[in-house]
C-alpha cells in the first residue's frame, strides 16, 4: 500500500514490484495506490500491477480525503481482509520491508495451529521506582509491517473486531498518528484467544527490524555488502558472547566480562546503561541464523531506502546495471572540516563528469569512534550517514543538480545479483585516477599551468596546487572521460618518500591499494596511520575563486549552501525510544 510523495517512495515502489519479479512471485504481489493519481500514473508507465484504492469511490459523502495514515488503515482492516472469505492466504507488507532473499523462505518456520504470524517489535516501559528511575523496560509488541494471515473465519473475525476497535478513535489528527491501526489489531489479535484465534511471531532473526540491529545487537550491517551479508547469513554469522551480551543489554558476571575486550565491555555497558530487556525481547534485532526480511520502520523517511540498500535487500535491474558511470574516492576522517569539503568536491565533479557519485564507507581513527564496533580492525562510519541535504520547497527541487548517491557496495551487488558467472566480465575494471597536490611539476604535465620559466611573472603567476577546476579538465581529458568507473587516488607531495627511486614503487604500491578498497563490497582500508602517510584531500569548491571558474559555477553554489555533513555525525545512540534520526 503506496502514496507516492517523493522519488524516494517511488523507489520503495519498484523495490517490491522487482523484488517479486526476482524470485518469480509477481502473478501474487498487488501494489495498492492509496487515492493517488501520480502512483497509478507511474505504475501504468512501468507496466506494474497496481490497484487503485480511491478512498471516494467507497465514501462519497466526503467532501475531503482522510489523512493516508487512515485510508491505508481502512485498507488493512476492512478491505483487504474480504479476501480472506474467499480462501486465500495473504502476506500484507509495509512499502519499507526489504527481502534478502526468495520471500518464500520467511514461511519455512510457521505452524498450521497459528492463524496469523508478525514480526516482532517492542514497546518501552518506563521503570517509575525510585531506585530505576529514567530507565526503561521492554515488552514484546507485533508489528504488522509483515504479516501473514491464514485464510479461516477466526482470522476474519479478528480483523472485523480491530476495525471496530479502530472507528471508536474519535479524533481524526490522532489517526493521522503511525502505529494506530497497528494497536488495534494487537489487542484484537490478544483477544482472539476467547475464540480459538492464536497467533505467534516470525522464528527469531528470520525478519528483524533494521533499528532494534541497530541499538541492540550490531550496527556494522550499515556498512553494506559482505558486512550485512556475514551477520544476515548462518553460515557466516556466528553469534559470539559479546553479542549475546549487547542485545541482553547486560553483563552478568565475571566469567561474562573476561570473555570480551575491554572495548566489546564498554559497549556492551554503554547499550545496557539506559535499557533493561526482558526475557521475552531479548531476541529482537538479533541476527541468529537467515534473516530473509528487513524493516527499516524506524528509519528516518529519507534514509528508508539507503537503509535497505545497505542491507542488501533493494532490487531493481534498472538500479544496478554496469555500465553506469560512477565516481568515488576514498575517504578518512581527519577533520569535520576536511570532510565536509571533500564530500562537496566529490558531488560536483560527480556532476560536471556526468557520474554518479559513491560516498564511501568513512575510515575514522578509533578514538573518534569508540561507541562503534570496529570492521576488520577498522572504525567505519557508513557512507549514507555522511551527506546531508537541505531539505526543499518543492519550487527549489528542480535546482537540484542531478546527482545519483550510490551506496559503497553497488558493484559488488552487480556481480552476486545481476552479472553472475561469464556475465561478470560486462563489469568494468576501476580505473585510478593519480592526483598530485602542491606538485607544480604535476600541473605542467597536464597543460594546467605554463612551463616553469625560473620565476612568476606578472601577468601569470605560477601555482603549484592543484584547484577543483584542474580535476574537472583531468577528468573530462581523452584518458579518463570515456571510463566507465573512475576511482580518485589523491597524494600530497609532502607525503611522498624522500627519495626519487622510492617514489615510482611507493605510487604504484598505493594505485594499487586503491584499486582493490574499490572493489570490495565495504572498503578495504589499511589501518588509519597507513592511510594517512599517503593521504590527500580533493581541492575544496570554496578555495578562492574556485567555483567562479568552474565549469558549473551555478550548480556549484548548490551544493555549497544545500549541503553539508549529517550534524554530530559519530553519535552512535540517540534517546530511549526505537525510532531515531541519526542525520540531520
Amino acid at each position: 500500500m503506496a502514496n507516492v510523495f517523493s522519488d524516494l517512495y517511488w523507489q520503495m515502489i519498484e523495490n517490491f514490484i522487482y523484488t517479486m519479479v526476482k524470485f518469480e512471485l509477481s502473478d501474487c504481489a498487488v501494489m495498492v495506490c492509496v487515492s493517488d493519481p501520480k502512483c497509478m500514473e507511474r505504475c501504468r508507465e512501468s507496466l506494474f500491477p497496481c490497484v487503485d484504492f480511491q478512498y471516494k469511490q467507497y465514501h462519497p459523502e466526503a467532501r475531503t480525503l482522510p489523512h493516508t495514515l487512515e485510508q491505508i488503515a481502512e485498507l488493512k482492516l476492512f478491505h483487504i481482509p474480504k479476501v480472506l472469505s474467499r480462501q486465500v492466504d495473504i502476506i500484507m507488507l509495509d512499502l519499507d520491508v526489504g527481502f534478502l532473499s526468495d520471500p518464500r523462505r520467511l514461511l519455512e518456520g510457521t505452524k498450521p495451529k497459528f492463524d496469523v504470524y508478525v514480526q516482532k517489535d517492542i514497546a518501552y516501559v518506563m521503570n517509575r521506582t525510585r531506585e530505576g528511575w529514567r530507565t526503561w523496560y521492554t515488552v514484546p509488541l507485533p508489528n504488522i509491517g509483515i504479516m501473514y494471515v491464514r485464510a479461516n473465519q477466526k482470522s476474519v473475525r479478528m480483523f472485523a473486531d480491530a476495525w471496530t476497535e479502530y472507528k471508536t478513535i474519535a479524533k481524526a489528527t490522532v489517526k493521522e498518528n503511525p502505529g494506530k491501526d497497528q494497536n488495534k489489531v494487537a489487542g484484537a489479535m490478544n483477544r482472539g484467544g476467547m475464540y480459538g484465534f492464536r497467533w505467534a511471531f516470525f522464528p527469531a532473526g528470520s525478519a528483524i527490524l533494521l533499528d532494534m540491529m541497530y541499538k541492540f545487537n550490531d550496527p556494522r550491517y550499515e556498512l553494506g555488502g559482505l558486512a550485512a551479508y556475514d551477520l544476515f547469513t548462518v553460515t557466516n554469522n556466528v553469534v559470539k558472547t559479546t553479542k549475546a551480551l549487547s542485545s541482553t543489554m547486560k553483563v552478568t558476571t565475571a566469567a561474562d566480562a573476561a570473555s570480551i575486550s575491554d572495548r566489546e565491555m564498554r559497549l556492551a555497558g554503554r547499550r545496557g546503561k539506559r535499557h533493561q530487556m526482558s526475557v521475552r525481547t531479548q531476541d529482537v534485532g538479533l541476527s541468529s541464523g537467515d534473516v530473509y526480511a528487513v524493516h527499516t520502520t524506524c528509519y528516518e523517511q529519507g534514509s528508508k531506502i539507503l537503509g535497505l540498500k545497505a542491507a542488501n535487500a533493494y532490487w531493481n535491474p534498472f538500479y544496478y546495471t554496469a555500465n553506469r558511470r560512477t565516481l568515488v574516492k576514498p575517504l578518512v576522517f581527519i577533520t569535520e572540516e576536511q570532510l565536509r569539503h571533500e564530500v562537496r568536491s566529490l558531488m560536483y565533479l560527480a556532476y560536471a563528469t556526468n557520474r554518479s557519485v559513491i560516498i564511501p564507507n568513512i575510515l575514522a581513527n578509533d578514538a573518534q569512534l569508540p561507541d562503534m564496533d570496529l570492521y576488520r580492525d577498522r572504525a567505519l562510519w557508513p557512507g549514507f550517514r555522511v551527506l546531508h541535504e537541505k531539505k526543499l520547497a518543492p519550487g527549489e527541487k528542480s535546482q537540484r543538480p542531478p546527482v545519483t548517491v550510490l551506496e559503497p557496495a553497488y558493484y559488488w551487488r552487480i556481480e552476486r545479483d545481476y552479472f553472475m558467472g561469464s556475465a561478470a566480465s560486462l563489469i568494468p575494471e576501476p580505473v585510478v585516477v593519480p592526483l598530485f597536490r602542491r606538485d607544480p611539476a604535476f600541473l605542467q604535465q597536464h597543460g594546467l599551468i605554463p612551463p616553469y620559466q625560473g620565476g612568476a611573472t606578472k601577468e601569470r603567476p605560477i601555482r603549484n596546487d592543484l584547484t577543483i577546476v584542474d580535476v574537472e579538465k583531468i577528468l573530462l581529458s581523452p584518458e579518463f572521460h570515456d571510463q566507465p568507473r573512475l576511482v580518485l587516488n589523491v597524494f600530497d607531495r609532502f607525503h611522498l618518500p624522500p627519495k626519487r627511486e622510492e617514489r615510482k614503487p611507493f605510487l604504484k604500491r598505493h594505485n594499487e591499494h586503491v584499486h582493490e578498497w574499490a572493489k570490495d563490497s565495504v572498503g578495504d582500508y589499511g589501518t588509519y596511520a597507513q592511510e594517512l602517510k599517503a593521504y590527500g584531500e580533493l581541492p575544496r569548491l570554496t578555495d578562492r575563486d574556485a567555483y567562479e571558474s568552474a565549469k558549473y559555477p551555478v550548480e556549484a553554489r548548490w551544493i555549497i549552501d544545500n549541503t553539508r555533513l549529517c550534524m554530530n555525525m559519530f553519535d552512535f545512540d540517540r534517546g530511549n525510544r526505537s525510532c531515531f534520526d541519526k542525520c540531520k
